[in-house]
């Protein structure tokens, strides 16, 4: 089975063999992503404890999220959970091997209600929403041998 690789995405390492021969090894990253759609939170606020965990580590990104003060941790907890049982249910990916590659947070449709005022009247109210994706990257092993991907 003949497949063709993108070599711009492929990185290599030496190891030695049982012989203590440098072998060099093509490795390929693979990527997992989790999206929460509609969550009632501003786009902005939720940016804020997004940016943060960009490039850390999944345990990393836990500790940060388990101690910040915002009520922002809590859905992006929620996605980083989903992104690394996808992961592990899936790919079968050790959680310590993953690494957030990005944590985005985009606009939702807002919710529009009128609040009823004096006279009559009613103001308009807007409640906004957002998606949140997160994406974790992990390293898998191209055996040209046997023409599959190992665990790295």
């Amino acid at each position: 089975m003949k497949m063709k690789l993108n070599i711009s995405a492929l990185l290599a390492r030496c190891i030695e063999d049982d012989n203590g021969n440098l072998v060099s090894e093509l490795v390929l990253p693979k990527t997992i992503r989790a999206v929460a759609k509609h969550v009632r939170m501003s786009a902005n606020k939720a940016r804020r404890v997004a940016h943060l965990l960009r490039n850390s580590t999944y345990m990393q990104a836990l500790a940060i999220l388990n101690w910040m003060p915002y009520r922002a941790c809590d859905p992006i907890l929620k996605v980083l959970h989903s992104a690394a049982a996808n992961a592990y249910h899936n790919n079968n990916v050790d959680k310590r091997e993953l690494v957030v590659l990005s944590a985005e947070v985009n606009e939702g449709p807002i919710f529009k209600r009128f609040r009823p005022r004096a006279r009559g009247r009613g103001y308009p109210i807007q409640k906004s929403t957002c998606h949140i994706s997160i994406t974790l990257r992990y390293y898998k092993i191209y055996n040209s041998d046997q023409d599959h991907f190992d665990d790295f």
